[in-house]
């Protein structure tokens, strides 16, 4: 079996207030996901995940940067 995952957030510009006069715009964004697992037996399986796969520059906070595009793999061993 193969299970597919997918996952897309909108984050939109906002204005991030650092005094009562002053503030930083915080740029909006689109973030990609993707997943795919192989359940290669019921108590094996494979997985891969891709993040950020736009590879947008992610800014949650004025002044630091999101991680850029990666990806992370993995095995589940059910004992």
């Amino acid at each position: 079996r193969v299970f597919i995952t997918a996952e897309c957030n909108l984050y939109g510009e906002y204005n991030c207030y650092e005094d009562v006069n002053d503030y930083v715009k915080v740029p909006g964004f689109a973030d990609l996901d993707a997943g795919v697992e192989y359940v290669f037996t019921p108590a094996i399986s494979f997985w891969v995940k891709g993040k950020n796969l736009l590879n947008e520059n992610t800014q949650y906070l004025p002044y630091y940067m999101g991680r850029r595009r990666g990806f992370v793999a993995g095995i589940i061993v059910k004992l």
